[in-house]
């Protein structure tokens, strides 16, 4: 959260909120002097004004113009704006012109971003030196839509989210008339204007530009609609910006591909009517201790989150075995409505003992409401169908969650989970009995938009109840138990919502824990009690029709939240990136390419290699120190490196680990024995954590001497295993790889950072000389690393083990072993064959 900036905190909520604010300022005589010194500039001004009617100093493309008129305003204002803002820095001051006539009206757009909006705001501070009118210009605002969708801004061409939906802005937006001293500040990312102005004179005003003070600055270009460059400025080169005009190229950070996002006409009025109504949209209330969970679960609708230990899954396992498994279990099995009510009871209370101290360490502010098994049965072929759970809680002002543990590892081929990420945001819908409930197949319509997970023994899937979720067919020979326990909101009302047919109304019946086990059976069939207590009615605008939820329709509307974020559906629900810029563009094509280390950084490293290292004590013509160095030393390599890198990694990741730092070489007149592949696999959901490699050349590199070769976007075709023990899913599109591939030019110390699922490769090293870098991985702190061996006698079935952080440091691990002398057996896993459909080659 951006820290204040407006001394007075009403009035800092109140900008931060609607994205502008109009505040007076300043008196006649600054307004005067404000007025003198653009008179001085004044002719600078009109050459500007005879090709463009609405015009910046900017406009001029005169440095020493643009340096002169900024240094005037902020010697004149300074003062003032200290009495008014804090934490600041002034950016780039300059005029804004509105010459006379009817073409100089400024449609509704946004300003270019000039910092990172993930983390801090930028707004301008808008000064006209006289009153503003509508006959002369006055400005036109839509308030609060700075926060409809993060966006970038870039100069120069691109496509505007808003396009679609323009003619329906004009007509929403505000006009916004000053009396003199009077000031508006605006937030570059709020959607603006200005009315033309039909006075019979120049409308002046005076224009800084404000950033937090820690902020970076940053400017973007564009000039195709889909490559993105960011730079990274110091406030003098603003004075030489000009549109359409890259900055120097030692100042750019990243370039790739991004898909800018789009806001449907349709997005726009459901967004107008929630704000006409006083309605904006609002995170869930915060149950979670660790917030990395809670905007997992805001943004996908879902989390994954280490929860029941061995010993209370070893507990749970006996109290499933004393009061459930003597039952009849065929398919999938809820003890909830099948056994009697006070066995039931009992065993909701049981898994509460049994996991209160636990679910404490991870929740707060929450309620515990029931627990149960659900089971599925062996050789159970037919999927649970996607759906929602009921509500029993008012979702839109409360929160309520499930959380699903396995009692033994789940995936696809067990009866594991699999959801449609996003897809609790799509219907503010009721659920219950009488409204029925949504059910989906999972055709070849939706199968592009799941999401599986593997799921440990005693890890959570915690999910929205209104998040589409699913689970496969349970194709072993085993039964597959889990627990659901649903949390929710502490203090929070919880009701059946039954639908009166008769009356058009939603009947709010009060709901505890005791009424939902005691009338289970009568309320799925959508019949109330009369013991029952109604406590409200609801008035619908209408009723939504679950029924009528198909594959298409779901779609449809997944699409729609994927136009206004395009790499949602490829962002991991954990973040260790800090620029989501650089993040979205690292998850769109796979990886970006960074300037890292400096000539000094490099040569450090260089020596440290050759102190430790005799290149011609080795045969091989690619190997890693990891593979070869001893335990001692590649303890010494990892801290060595570690000590170099972390603090530039620290400038652009958070909240991350590195579990693996390691010298690479390629030997001269060497292809290094290697073809297309994927890094070795270190989690069990790399679609869902941040994993990622880093690579750093010591020397320039280019296909001549062994750069890395990547395949953009190839990271998105498979989230299965990579092992040395496992046969890669892509060698039968090899020739098609190669066609796609790209070969990099990286400068000594720049850094390579992409996704671990990615193919790549590296080019002949055809120089006298090796090829060394630097190579790692980084993860998110709060992740677990596991090895995978192939279980004997078993064609796709995976052998796993959780592993310590330090893996790769401790003296027991060396390559090509056959199993794990580190880690913690965790279960097995089958490989899932990747989908041609979803093979984009």
């Amino acid at each position: 959260m951006t820290k204040q900036l407006i001394r007075d905190a009403n009035s800092d909520r109140a900008f931060k909120k609607n994205g502008f604010l109009k505040m007076s300022l300043l008196s006649p005589a600054t307004l005067n002097a404000i007025s003198a010194i653009f008179k001085k500039y004044e002719t600078e001004h009109q050459r500007v004004a005879k090709k463009i009617p609405f015009h910046s100093t900017q406009d001029s493309a005169e440095a020493e113009l643009n340096r002169k008129v900024d240094q005037e305003l902020k010697t004149l204002l300074a003062g003032e704006l200290e009495k008014h803002f804090c934490n600041y820095r002034l950016l780039m001051g300059s005029f804004l012109i509105k010459e006379p006539g009817p073409d100089s009206a400024l449609l509704p757009h946004q300003d270019w971003n000039f910092t990172n909006e993930s983390e801090h705001i930028c707004f301008n501070i808008w000064i006209p030196v006289e009153a503003t009118t509508i006959d002369n210009g006055a400005l036109r605002i839509l308030p609060g839509s700075h926060a409809i969708i993060p966006t970038i801004r870039p100069n120069y061409v691109y496509p505007w989210a808003f396009e679609a939906a323009a003619d329906l802005i004009h007509e929403s937006m505000q006009d916004v008339k000053t009396q003199p001293g009077e000031c508006v500040l605006i937030n570059h990312a709020v959607i603006h204007g200005s009315h033309p102005n039909f006075s019979d004179k120049p409308r002046v005003a005076a224009a800084l530009c404000i950033v937090p003070k820690e902020a970076e600055v940053l400017h973007y270009i564009c000039d195709d609609g889909k490559t993105l460059e960011q730079y990274r400025l110091e406030p003098e080169d603003l004075f030489s910006l000009e549109k359409g005009v890259r900055p120097p190229s030692d100042c750019l950070k990243f370039k790739g591909r991004y898909e800018f996002p789009k806001v449907s006409s349709a997005k726009m009025k459901q967004w107008l009517l929630q704000q006409k109504k006083g309605e904006t949209e609002t995170l869930p209330a915060r149950l979670f201790k660790n917030p990395d969970y809670a905007e997992s679960l805001n943004r996908l609708g879902c989390c994954l989150l280490p929860l029941a230990s061995e010993e209370s899954c070893e507990k749970l396992m006996t109290l499933f075995r004393e009061k459930i498994e003597k039952a009849t279990i065929s398919g999938l099995y809820a003890n909830h409505n099948k056994n009697m009510v006070e066995q039931n009871a009992f065993i909701s209370k049981a898994i509460h003992a049994i996991l209160e101290k636990e679910l404490n360490a991870q929740f707060e502010n929450y309620d515990y409401f029931i627990g149960h098994f659900m089971v599925k049965s062996p050789h159970t072929t037919e999927e649970f169908s996607l759906h929602q759970d009921w509500n029993i809680v008012d979702e839109n002002r409360f929160s309520s969650y499930q959380v699903w543990i396995p009692l033994a590892t789940v995936d696809h081929a067990n009866g594991g989970l699999f959801f449609l990420p996003g897809s609790h945001r799509l219907y503010d819908n009721y659920r219950s009995g009488s409204f029925g409930l949504t059910r989906v197949a999972s055709d070849e319509i939706i199968a592009p938009y799941v999401a599986g997970a593997v799921i440990p023994k005693g890890t959570a899937f915690v999910y929205s109840n209104a998040l589409f979720h699913a689970s496969h067919p349970n194709l072993s020979d085993q039964f597959r138990v889990s627990l659901i326990v649903n949390i929710v909101q502490k203090n929070t009302p919880s009701f059946y919502f039954h639908k009166n047919i008769q009356e058009q109304t939603v009947d709010c019946f009060k709901l505890g824990s005791d009424d939902l086990l005691q009338h289970l059976p009568s309320l799925e069939k959508g019949l109330v009690p009369h013991e029952m207590t109604l406590a409200d009615k609801v008035k619908p605008e209408q009723f939504f029709d679950n029924a009528a939820v198909t594959s298409k329709m779901l779609s449809r509307d997944l699409d729609e939240l994927k136009l206004q974020d395009p790499a949602f559906f490829v962002r991991p629900a954990l973040h260790i990136a800090k620029d989501r810029d650089l993040e979205a563009v690292l998850h769109t094509q796979g990886y970006v390419q960074l300037p890292f280390l400096n000539r000094q950084e490099t040569d450090k490293l260089q020596k440290l290699f050759e102190a430790h290292c005799d290149l011609n004590s080795y045969e091989r013509p690619r190997y890693t120190s990891l593979e070869f160095a001893d335990f001692e030393t590649r303890n010494i390599f990892y801290n060595a490196i570690r000590e170099t890198i972390a603090g530039k990694l620290d400038l652009i990741l958070k909240n991350y680990k590195i579990p693996i730092l390691q010298f690479f070489v390629k030997m001269p007149s060497s292809d290094g024995d290697i073809n297309f592949h994927t890094d070795t696999t270190l989690l069990l959901n790399p679609h869902l954590e941040p994993h990622y490699a880093v690579w750093i050349p010591l020397q320039d590199v280019d296909e001549h001497n062994g750069t890395i070769t990547v395949v953009p976007e190839s990271h998105l075709w498979y989230n299965g295993i990579s092992s040395p023990f496992v046969t890669w899913s892509f060698l039968p599109y090899l020739d098609n790889i190669r066609e796609r591939a790209v070969n990099l030019n990286i400068k000594a110390g720049q850094l390579i950072i992409f996704d671990n699922r990615l193919i790549h490769s590296s080019t002949f090293n055809t120089s006298s000389k090796p090829r060394i870098s630097v190579a790692g991985r980084v993860t998110h702190q709060l992740s677990k690393y596991y090895s995978f061996y192939k279980k004997e006698g078993a064609e796709n079935i995976f052998s796993i083990f959780e592993e310590p952080d330090n893996l790769y440091l401790d003296e027991r691990w060396s390559p090509g072993q056959i199993t794990s002398p580190t880690g913690r057996y965790a279960g097995e896993i089958t490989q899932p064959s990747p989908s041609p459909s979803l093979i984009e080659i």
